[in-house]
């Protein structure tokens, strides 16, 4: 991969919007998770990013309400940087304590929100904001190597407090957990500490504000706590463990020596070589994460995409069953008294077939006489396409709206997912996605129009390639004409594929062995065919476009393939790949 192409899949791995745009229709079980992934990925990807480029240790503290983490992180900083006292929650927001050689106001991730410079002269400290973090940079040498954050409350009311601490968390490569002697054991803090134990960071539990009982030391206190929380030594690590005498609250408390002790023993421990080992550790943990999550992604969307497909196949089978339906509906319209009525206004045509009347009379008759074809009737008009028009206006639209709503119908009984609150089912559902009833008829009038103009052209140019005799002229035209117009009729009211012969059994008794009669019985027939199959094609394309509109909206929700192969050529990325691109890249803030 060039450079070039390295760092356009580089931002696409930290782009929020990119991941966002990344759905599928949650066809399959698996697909809810996607939303989940999609949301974390770039998260992941913007912290190995900012891990890479920040040459320090982060070490976040995190714990309850009330237990005294911002007094222990003050001791940490040497100063007061995050503001104490009892109001509850005291922290409202992130706070960053880093040297200023790190560079790190430019090189956090986006997704901690806007940074605020704070000033650290005054000595008041500060509680946060609720949105984005707040950053105070110093000038210390023995914490040049390291970034200490306070976060808000893990068991806060405010939903965006514990969003703002979970963020940090995965900056962090070191947490000190703080608790207390009535919080230990809060299932928010218990489930917090299950979390940060199974990705491996290393984790110091603080018993802050201890006081033991009379006849008992700090010591053993802390043993009884750990043995409560732990009793299978798997969560706590006993020699990162540690209690912290009670210091009084209020503003502007001092942390007392034990605290400062373990302060400057945890900054050494982790200034030195054993950071960095830290740091590299935290960067492949986030790495391996992040790498399972695009495969995962890839897995999810094979799975959608084959179930995409059986959804199509079943939409297909909805779809041939319905226009099967409606085949069959228009011929039963076409009875047996339908029948003879059509076969006896043929015979009157050609029997009226008189060489030596005028075109117009013959014409005229065939259009007089009453037809009776699903509610059409064979009004007399002059001229072909008057004919027509009358022709076609009778035609019938309510048996293919049925046909459409029988469709819509069974598509929502057997093709929305059962999860009502998926993509597909709330896309499905738009009542928008189907075909008003104005919009078939304008559609079955437009069939028409198509095979009114078909026929007109047709029969002008059978008029002119007719075989030249006596025979011919334009009475035998007239009454051909007359005969067409009927077929048409016929078949807009429902004939379909039964027109031929009922037209073909009225015609044959006519029908010489004369070139003129045999072609133009054959030219009738082929016309009477046709027009059976372009009317039975016209109202199967229009089920066809609500099917399509189906088929459209699930591809919408659909994977886009582009996408996916940018997700494949990252997780095909090795963690030197990643390395590479996610350390010199562009930021993104």
């Amino acid at each position: 991969m060039g450079r070039e192409s390295q760092i356009r899949r580089s931002l696409q791995l930290k782009d929020p919007a990119f991941w966002a745009g990344l759905k599928v229709p949650e066809l399959s079980s698996e697909g809810p998770e996607l939303r989940k992934l999609c949301e974390q990925i770039p998260k992941q990807a913007q912290t190995l990013a900012a891990k890479l480029r920040i040459p320090a240790v982060w070490i976040a503290f995190v714990g309850g309400t009330g237990t005294g983490k911002s007094t222990l992180y003050n001791a940490f900083c040497g100063r007061q940087i995050s503001r104490t006292g009892v109001e509850r929650p005291k922290t409202r927001g992130a706070v960053i304590y880093a040297h200023e050689q790190t560079g790190i106001e430019h090189r956090l991730p986006g997704f901690l929100g806007p940074v605020r410079r704070m000033e650290t002269e005054d000595g008041t400290g500060c509680s946060g904001e609720g949105q984005g973090l707040t950053l105070a940079l110093h000038r210390d040498p023995a914490l040049e190597s390291i970034v200490l954050a306070d976060t808000p409350d893990l068991d806060s009311l405010v939903e965006e407090h514990r969003e703002s601490a979970l963020d940090i968390l995965r900056m962090a490569d070191v947490v000190i957990f703080v608790a207390s002697q009535e919080k230990y054991a809060d299932d928010v803090l218990y489930s917090m500490l299950l979390s940060l134990r199974s990705w491996g960071t290393d984790l110091h539990f603080v018993l802050n504000k201890a006081d033991p009982p009379r006849g008992m030391d700090l010591a053993g206190l802390l043993a009884e706590v750990t043995e409560a929380l732990d009793p299978e030594q798997a969560l706590l690590d006993r020699e990162l463990c540690v209690a912290l005498p009670f210091i009084p609250a209020g503003p502007g408390a001092q942390a007392g020596g034990a605290h400062q002790e373990f302060a400057a023993a945890v900054c050494r421990m982790y200034a030195a070589g054993l950071g960095t080992e830290r740091r590299r550790t935290e960067q492949h943990r986030v790495w391996a994460h992040l790498k399972a999550d695009l495969e995962r992604v890839q897995e999810i969307a094979a799975a959608e995409k084959g179930e995409i497909v059986a959804w199509e196949e079943r939409l297909q089978g909805i779809f041939e069953e319905c226009v099967h339906r409606l085949l069959q509906r228009e011929e039963a319209r076409f009875q047996a008294g339908q029948r003879r009525t059509v076969q006896e206004e043929i015979r009157n045509v050609f029997g009226r077939y008189d060489f030596l009347a005028g075109p117009r009379r013959v014409i005229g008759t065939c259009l007089r006489l009453p037809l009776r074809l699903a509610g059409l009737s064979g009004d007399s008009s002059r001229g072909r396409q008057k004919d027509l028009d009358k022709a076609k206006n009778k035609g019938d639209a309510r048996p293919v709206q049925e046909a459409v709503d029988a469709f819509n119908a069974l598509v929502l009984k057997r093709c929305v997912p059962q999860n009502q609150s998926s993509p597909a089912a709330r896309a499905l559902r738009r009542p928008e996605l189907a075909l008003t009833p104005e919009d078939v008829e304008s559609r079955f009038m437009a069939v028409q129009d198509r095979m009114a103009s078909w026929l007109n052209a047709r029969f002008e140019r059978m008029a002119r390639e007719a075989p030249r005799g006596k025979a011919w002229g334009i009475y035998s035209t007239s009454a051909l004409w007359g005969a067409l117009i009927v077929s048409f009729e016929t078949v807009v009211g429902g004939g379909l594929s039964l027109v031929e012969v009922v037209i073909d059994s009225a015609i044959a008794p006519y029908v010489t062995k004369g070139a003129v009669e045999l072609f133009a019985y054959q030219e009738l027939r082929s016309i009477t065919r046709e027009l059976s199959d372009r009317l039975e094609q016209g109202i199967t394309d229009i089920v066809q476009e609500q099917k399509d509109r189906y088929v459209q909206a699930m591809r919408d929700l659909g994977p886009d393939e582009p996408a996916l192969e940018a997700v494949r050529e990252l997780a095909g990325w090795t963690e030197k790949d990643a390395t590479a691109a996610l350390s010199t890249g562009p930021e993104h803030r």
